[in-house]
């Protein structure tokens, strides 16, 4: 039967404690009376086979009255326990399964069994194997033999057993849980661990097929702890034939460790690992050699120091930087030896730089032209604010006429081209300038002769707009002008004119989709003769479509007369 623990109860001389009708227990006289008159009972049919002599024995009715007791109970002689109820001795909480139990073997005829925790008022911690044995007579359940074996010792050693085995039942739950957490640990430990020799293999595998050498080493000791395969290559060894050497064994003619001088430089800038940058060169064993680039850093890894070294190969950039270098010389000869007055300027107008021609042309001597203000050399106003107007919007000036002022005050008119200086990552560094001085004839001079004049007939083609504007200006520049509103008009006053017109003048608009045509016209009567080109397009597509015939120069409309005149003595 179920586990219970004892509990005691106190007792109703009425009824039991479960509520059961109980019979009144008579005086002992009434008893042995009654025992004298009743017949004798006939011999029952029991079930119930020997018990111990020690167990309790209970013969008892189906009210559960007592007719018979082999031992005194709670105090009270075998023979006052006789007529007492059997739920005055069960404890109260098991009353309902003794009830149960009695009944099922009145009414079934069947030995029933269970576990009892102690009898109240007599050994409350004790347990019994309580058996039920039906008392049979003419076929009918007359009584129930109740043995109550005694089985403390076997209970309590169960119920110790149950605790040990609950105890060990935990602790192996614990165990079993740390266990798994210890192999959910070991787990992942092992995950990382093979990710990290995958990331160790893939990093040693980029850095075996980098291009650049690289070397570690021991800046105590000066012996090789690592080095890729590209500087195994380099030096003519394997990795294994490399590690543990000292460098000096290498016989490199690159530094992959910091100079003496640079020491240190190189220790105050370490805890922000910026490399040295250090140059040598690297011989073949073919006796070939080429230049390297060698960036130095030292780290700290623990307790031990260490020094990267990436040498790479740079004699492509060198032959660059050679190319550069050429350039420059070239830009300054030619910005030195240019007729055109140059100044450089920086954002905020601040002169940076100006050639020959510029400190000739304004009277500066060098050393108080630079960081002078630009804005000195205008006499107008007005010209700055042109000037600042059409760099703004088109990012670039082209022959604006201006007045500028010379250091001695002198006022003369020129005209003025700039573009914009951009540094390598595209931000504005200020502006380049170029100064053309132009001469007009003084008032009251009348123009030279035709005979006198050295530039030859000038021949405007489709004058209209600017060329109609400027044909005033080239008369009084002293140029001899034809001048025809239409291309026709312009190839036929060139083939009258023939070797007396040196320069002719086109309209790239008016002359349309002919403009080729024409010019290949003008091209095979006067083969020498100097073109230039207006257009309000892009010059450098129409450069694209005459690129063959000689154009001496094609100018963007609108055009400053002065400017036109200067580009045709330059033509």
């Amino acid at each position: 039967m179920g586990e219970r623990k004892p509990v005691q109860y106190g007792t109703d001389s009425r009824s039991g404690s479960n509520g059961h009708p109980r019979t009144a227990v008579p005086p002992a006289s009434e008893q042995a009376s009654d025992r004298a008159s009743s017949p004798a009972p006939p011999p029952l049919e029991s079930k119930s086979s020997g018990a111990d002599p020690r167990d309790p024995v209970f013969i008892v009715r189906e009210t559960g009255e007592i007719l018979f007791a082999n031992c005194a109970l709670g105090g009270r002689s075998e023979e006052d326990v006789v007529g007492s109820s059997l739920f005055d001795w069960i404890p109260g909480d098991q009353q309902e399964l003794v009830s149960e139990a009695l009944a099922r073997a009145f009414g079934t005829a069947t030995v029933q069994r269970h576990e009892l925790a102690g009898l109240q008022q007599h050994d409350p911690d004790a347990w019994y194997d309580c058996r039920l044995t039906p008392n049979i007579r003419d076929g009918n359940v007359v009584s129930v033999t109740l043995v109550a074996h005694d089985i403390t010792q076997y209970k309590r050693s169960s119920l110790q057993l149950e605790a040990t085995c609950r105890d060990l039942q935990r602790l192996l739950d614990e165990r079993s849980a740390d266990l798994a957490r210890a192999n959910s640990a070991l787990a992942e430990e092992s995950k990382a661990r093979e990710a990290r020799e995958r990331e160790w293999r893939r990093f040693r595998t980029l850095m075996d097929q980098a291009g650049e050498a690289v070397f570690v080493s021991d800046p105590r000791t000066e012996k090789i702890i690592d080095l890729n395969e590209t500087a195994a290559r380099w030096i003519g060894r394997t990795r294994d034939e490399a590690i543990g050497r000292r460098i000096h064994e290498l016989q490199l003619e690159f530094p992959v460790q910091p100079p003496v001088e640079a020491e240190l430089e190189f220790t105050e800038t370490r805890d922000t690992r910026r490399p040295l940058l250090l140059d040598g060169a690297h011989r073949r064993r073919d006796g070939s050699s080429f230049p390297v680039e060698v960036a130095v850093a030292r780290h700290t890894i623990g307790d031990q120091s260490y020094v990267l070294a990436v040498a790479r190969d740079v004699k492509e950039r060198s032959a660059l930087d050679e190319q550069l270098r050429q350039a420059e010389e070239r830009y300054g000869t030619l910005f030195e030896q240019c007729w055109d007055a140059i100044y450089l300027t920086a954002r905020d107008g601040r002169i940076e730089e100006v050639n020959g021609s510029a400190v000739q042309l304004f009277g500066y001597p060098k050393s108080e032209f630079l960081g002078l203000d630009a804005r000195q050399l205008f006499a107008r106003a007005v010209d700055i604010r042109r000037f600042q107007v059409q760099m703004t919007t088109l990012g670039t000036v082209g022959d604006l006429e201006v007045e500028l002022l010379t250091n001695s005050g002198k006022a003369f008119p020129a005209l003025l081209s700039a573009t914009l200086r951009a540094a390598p990552n595209g931000v504005i560094r200020g502006y380049q300038c170029i100064v053309r001085p132009v001469s007009l004839p003084e008032a009251g001079e009348s123009a030279p002769s035709a005979e006198a004049d050295t530039g030859g007939t000038i021949v405007l083609a489709g004058v209209s707009g600017d060329l109609a504007d400027a044909n005033t200006a080239l008369a009084a520049a002293g140029l001899r002008v034809m001048a025809s509103d239409t291309i026709e008009g312009a190839l036929e006053m060139i083939d009258r004119g023939g070797s007396a017109i040196q320069t002719a003048v086109f309209d790239a608009e008016t002359a349309g989709d002919d403009l080729r045509r024409h010019l290949e016209a003008v091209r095979r009567s006067a083969p020498d003769m100097r073109l230039l080109l207006l257009t309000g397009g892009e010059p450098v597509a129409v450069a694209e479509c005459v690129a063959d015939l000689g154009i001496r120069s094609i100018l963007r409309k609108p055009i400053h007369p002065l400017a036109l005149i200067q580009k045709i003595r330059e033509a």
